[in-house]
């Protein structure tokens, strides 16, 4: 069931279903959408392949001939095949590149793989690397005494998303990771400040938000106050919805680039790289997946664009307590591409010995590391507005409950050794921690505490002590001095000096 629903999604996203298409289990038994995709995609491939015939061209006059049998080669006969194979593989993707120039990394590399069976992925990689860097021209370098640029990081949201660069935000679903940069566009439309800092003006904003239809982002955009009618507003350029989706293929990439271009400092949000990656049949836990997100930074940043990239984390984040770049979900080589990573996650508690999401809680952990600024660990919250207000470091929330934890564990020992007085009688510090299964510090501050509020005294049993309850004449006095500092009583009467008189009993201080 749950391929027919992809397969349903896909023809959604494809525009071979209606966008108000419901998805239909009856059909979906029948493999009703998964025939559907299948016969639809047969199509697009015939019609890809008549873009690709140039390059296919290229391909059949640059590969040699397959040669006839030959004798067992001798391993250096093997090594000089090696090395010629290497030469031939290079010089086509030398050529694809070239016949090819906006096509994405992932659509080149299939191409390439599709020419060249049985070579490894590992040197199709290599050598698609090499030609798309001879494309782009090589650099000389630096030598001794040459100057280095200054380069000054730029900020969209200081020392969290910088300008001019790639920047993921990773978070588990329904983490708020929407919520998060709609309050941050939000508030540069009002000129607000966020987390603590104020923001630039808002610049030319391009939305892929594939992930989601459009009526959820009439209502996200309601809710932000980026739009009171419901309509697209004037800074965003574009938004591309789950029914009217942008494809991040060579046509894709085509119009990021020039809408770039057109527009300086632009901000481009992909939201997410899942829907985006999904469409094209991209596998996130492949490296197909890391080459459209480095080419897609590439495309935006060599514009002189912002890119911010949502991306799911792992359904066992809550679990393992992972953060930044550890959060992220799918290929490892993933990770690499982004200059920054912000992970937002729902803060949690304990229960049955498993941390779980406080869901109803507006506040979130907000962890951020990268290649411009030291680590972050932030207490973070917004409102209904998706207003976000920055509530100090995270390790202070985490000192906090660590302190209301240990105050509620003293109160619970308190109280139970309080029962344990009342039900047994006095008893000793020692036999008291054996019975409770903890140490004898821990019945002493106890003691103390339960003493301090005059629900127990000590009473003296030979070299040491009982814990008894303590009566209501035992009350402490306020009056009393603290324990450990002497009291001088002085007697109501004259008495003459060297003199001798007993001190009444009622006189003597208690211990």
């Amino acid at each position: 069931m749950t391929s027919e629903k992809d397969a349903w999604e896909r023809l959604i996203t494809l525009q071979k279903l209606p966008p108000d298409s419901v998805f239909s289990p009856s059909r979906a038994k029948d493999g009703f959408y998964g025939a559907h995709l299948k016969v639809t995609l047969d199509q697009l491939d015939q019609q890809g392949a008549k873009t690709r015939d140039g390059a296919e061209k290229v391909f059949r006059a640059a590969t040699p001939h397959p040669d006839p049998p030959h004798p067992p080669q001798t391993p250096q006969d093997q090594a000089t095949k090696a090395r010629q194979t290497i030469l031939d593989l290079n010089a086509l993707a030398v050529a694809l590149v070239e016949s090819s120039p906006e096509a994405p990394l992932w659509e080149l590399r299939a191409m390439l793989r599709s020419q060249c069976k049985g070579v490894e992925a590992a040197a199709i990689t290599a050598a698609l690397k090499a030609a798309t860097n001879s494309d782009n021209g090589s650099a000389d370098g630096y030598g001794p005494g040459d100057a280095l640029p200054d380069l000054e990081t730029a900020w969209l949201l200081p020392d969290l998303i910088p300008a001019g660069d790639l920047t993921m935000l990773v978070a588990a679903p329904k983490a708020s990771k929407t919520r998060f940069y709609l309050g941050l566009l939000a508030a540069m439309v009002r000129g607000d400040s966020c987390l603590g800092h104020q923001l630039p003006p808002i610049p030319p904003t391009l939305l892929i938000g594939t992930d989601m239809p459009r009526s959820l982002w009439r209502n996200y955009l309601v809710k932000s106050g980026l739009s009171t009618t419901g309509q697209v507003p004037a800074f965003m350029h574009k938004l591309f919805t789950l029914d009217r989706p942008l494809l991040l293929d060579s046509e894709g990439f085509r119009m990021i680039r020039t809408q770039c271009q057109a527009n300086p400092g632009m901000l481009v949000i992909v939201d997410s790289l899942r829907s985006c990656s999904r469409s094209l049949g991209i596998d996130e836990n492949s490296a197909e997946a890391s080459d459209l997100l480095y080419q897609l930074g590439e495309v935006v940043t060599g514009a002189g664009g912002t890119c911010l990239v949502v991306h799911h984390a792992p359904k066992s984040i809550i679990r393992d307590g992972s953060v930044g770049v550890a959060a992220i979900r799918g290929s490892s080589a993933i990770g690499g591409v982004p200059s920054q990573v912000l992970s937002l996650h729902h803060l949690t508690k304990q229960k049955d010995g498993y941390p779980v999401a406080l869901k109803d809680d507006p506040r979130r952990r907000l962890f951020a590391e990268g290649r411009f600024s030291v680590p972050l660990d932030l207490l973070v919250a917004s409102n209904a507005q998706m207003q976000w207000e920055l509530h100090g470091d995270y390790s202070d929330y985490e000192k906090e409950q660590a302190a209301e934890k240990d105050a509620k564990r003293q109160t619970e020992g308190q109280g139970k050794l309080l029962e344990l007085i009342q039900a047994d009688g006095p008893v000793e510090v020692k036999q008291a921690a054996e019975v409770l299964g903890v140490d004898a510090r821990t019945i002493r501050e106890q003691a103390k505490a339960l003493e301090t509020r005059g629900q127990i005294k000590r009473q003296p049993n030979g070299k040491g002590f009982l814990l008894v309850v303590a009566d209501a004449d035992d009350a402490e006095d306020p009056d009393a001095p603290p324990q450990g500092q002497i009291q001088l009583m002085v007697p109501p009467c004259p008495v003459a000096v060297g003199s001798a008189w007993d001190i009444p009993a009622d006189w003597q201080r208690k211990e």
